[in-house]
């Protein structure tokens, strides 16, 4: 699935339509080397996170391709761009939470 949506933005990135997005996800400015550790303290927390991996996998593909990753959805009249994999992850994020309670 990450690898899917890692194509659908390619996708849009040749049609030139969406923006490039150094941050993480929605947009929020971090610095990379802290996605990448809460990428890999995701990885140790087993089964669950599963949904999050998976949007993760997606924009890390992105980022090692393009650089940055490429949002392609936008939110009329907020100006918020981006893209499944992002979804992907607050999802994922947002169930992992949830479920350890």
């Amino acid at each position: 699935m990450g690898a899917i949506d890692f194509s659908i933005q390619y996708f849009f990135f040749r049609l030139g339509c969406g923006v490039a997005n150094r941050g993480v996800s929605f947009g929020f400015n971090v610095p990379t080397y802290l996605w990448y550790l809460a990428f890999g303290l995701i990885l140790m927390v087993g089964y669950r996170s599963r949904l999050f991996i998976t949007g993760a996998v997606g924009n890390l593909l992105s980022r090692m391709i393009l650089g940055y990753v490429w949002d392609y959805i936008k939110i009329p009249y907020v100006g918020l761009w981006f893209n499944l994999s992002d979804v992907m992850i607050v999802s994922g994020a947002g169930l992992m939470i949830w479920k350890s309670k």
